[in-house]
């Protein structure tokens, strides 16, 4: 009320107004207070962004140009053009198809459809993204859950919560997806095989059956469709125990209509797949690591003449489709003239070789890409690797072999790792021509995002690009004979600034 007694001209005998505006200004300041608290929440605590497997933001690629030119990668762009792999004296040439069978009429003589296996790992969230993205092409997983125990626990469970959401998920997306996990002698502990362990395990009946039971009931709790070994590094005198194993295992799990499957290198012959396929429903050919970081010199990794060479040796201890061919896409990293290393996912073969400048080569006479850089250290690396070019041509291979009998299926090691068109060459699979070849020219990154500099401030600075090959089909042989790239493929690049700088 004003002094002289007048009202106001907005004055009301009511309490309601002011009620009302009360109300108002607590709304609008709970909101703001809100927002602010939020902001500051934020930067305290820092963002939760996915953790990547790329190396640090300070490592350095020399470009490959600083290499003398007598250490230059085997194969430059001049050499691009369609060449028969030279043939090795004693090794096995591109096998001939049938009279009147072209590659374009391979899939047409075929019987059943082959499946497609990933294998799959907790310790890679990247795992998990490929899975995510590609499970409706997966008929089967086999997930890495399952270690070798001892005496007290025969067998170990690798992050029993993630098993339960990658499952969940898995049967949530694809309900007729097989879930068969496997076991290994991998020792996490070591970083190492354990011969000991398995031998231990293996030489006696009563050791045998604990493990064989503890499976078993892992399998049952869970309602998995079977089981999937992977013992290696077996000793020559354990080879006998692991058939003895191997039949024991066969003979609880089947009449339970549960599956068994084995996996077995390629090459080596201490394996005896003809005796071992009886106990398994399909022995799965690791046709990868012909050369092994820190194990043996630098070379391909699954050369074509190593995959045909080792494929028609096991054809002759069981039929093709008798066999799931597990096909590789990662990469070695190997300093030269040394044995040391490591290895490398897909995108990281990309990120160094896009970082170095570097050449890749598709090696005329393994049919395996290739490229040389010089690091931070003017250190010479050999960089090989295995991409959905290698996955196509090995496929072809198979196919070829198998003649009018297709492989029971193949698997990738490993989801999370791969160059992502290996999923279109699978798509493709009963297609192996030139057709199914072309759709491998865009590349994509693959599943990690990649971070620059630090600090709890972040923008996303980059969004993926597709990158482009250019391959060169052979029609007589059915393979990709060369393949060069154009353009890199890029991630999601995040940068940091401000805040809390990371430990």
């Amino acid at each position: 009320m004003a002094r002289n007694g007048n009202n106001q001209i907005f004055y009301s005998n009511s309490p309601k107004r002011w009620l009302y505006s009360k109300r108002t200004i607590v709304g609008i300041s709970i909101f703001l207070i809100s927002i602010f608290s939020i902001t500051v929440a934020s930067i305290i605590l820092g963002p939760t962004l996915p953790q990547i497997g790329l190396a640090d933001n300070e490592t350095v690629y020399r470009r490959s140009l600083s290499i003398p030119k007598s250490i230059t990668p085997k194969a430059s762009a001049e050499k691009f053009s369609v060449t028969t792999p030279a043939i090795i004296p004693g090794v096995t040439p591109v096998p001939e198809l049938p009279k009147n069978l072209s590659p374009n009429r391979l899939s047409t003589i075929k019987t059943t459809k082959t499946k497609i296996l990933g294998f799959y790992v907790n310790w890679d969230d990247n795992s998990f993204i490929s899975l995510k993205e590609n499970v409706e092409n997966i008929d089967q997983l086999v997930p890495e859950w399952l270690h070798l125990g001892d005496d007290m626990n025969p067998i170990l469970i690798n992050d029993q919560t993630a098993q339960e959401k990658t499952f969940s998920f898995a049967k949530k997306a694809h309900p007729e997806l097989l879930v068969t996990p496997l076991i290994n002698n991998y020792n996490q502990d070591t970083q190492s095989w354990d011969v000991d362990r398995l031998s231990s395990m293996l030489s006696t009946p009563a050791s045998r059956l604990k493990t064989i039971e503890a499976l078993l009931e892992f399998v049952r709790k869970n309602k998995f469709d079977g089981i999937s070994i992977d013992f290696e590094v077996v000793p020559s005198d354990q080879q006998v125990n692991l058939v003895s194993f191997m039949k024991e295992l066969y003979d609880k799990f089947h009449p339970l209509h549960l599956e068994v499957s084995q996996s077995i290198p390629l090459s080596d012959d201490s394996f005896d797949a003809k005796i071992l396929s009886q106990y398994s429903d399909f022995l799965i050919l690791m046709a990868y690591d012909e050369h092994v970081v820190f194990s043996t010199t630098q070379g391909a990794i699954a050369s074509h003449d190593w995959i045909v060479n080792g494929l028609q040796a096991r054809l002759l201890e069981a039929p093709m489709n008798e066999y799931v061919i597990a096909l590789g896409a990662y990469g070695y990293d190997w300093f030269d003239n040394e044995t040391s290393g490591k290895e490398l996912i897909f995108q990281e073969t990309m990120s160094i070789a896009k970082e170095a400048g570097a050449e890749i080569s598709f090696d005329p006479t393994s049919l395996n890409p290739t490229f040389d850089y010089v690091d931070e250290n003017e250190k010479l690396h050999h960089v090989w690797f295995l991409d959905g070019v290698t996955v196509f041509n090995e496929m072809v291979t198979s196919e070829t072999l198998g003649g009018t009998v297709s492989p029971y299926g193949f698997a990738l090691w490993r989801l999370g790792g791969e160059d992502p068109s290996v999923w279109q060459a699978f798509s493709n699979r009963e297609r192996l021509n030139k057709l199914g070849a072309d759709s491998l020219t865009t590349l994509r990154y693959g599943y990690d995002i990649s971070y620059n500099s630090s600090g709890e401030v972040i923008k996303v600075t980059s969004v993926p690009q597709d990158g482009f090959r250019k391959l060169i089909f052979d029609e007589q042989s059915g393979l990709i004979k060369n393949e060069k790239i154009e353009k890199f493929p890029s991630p999601y690049v995040i940068t940091r600034w401000g805040g809390r700088e990371k430990q």
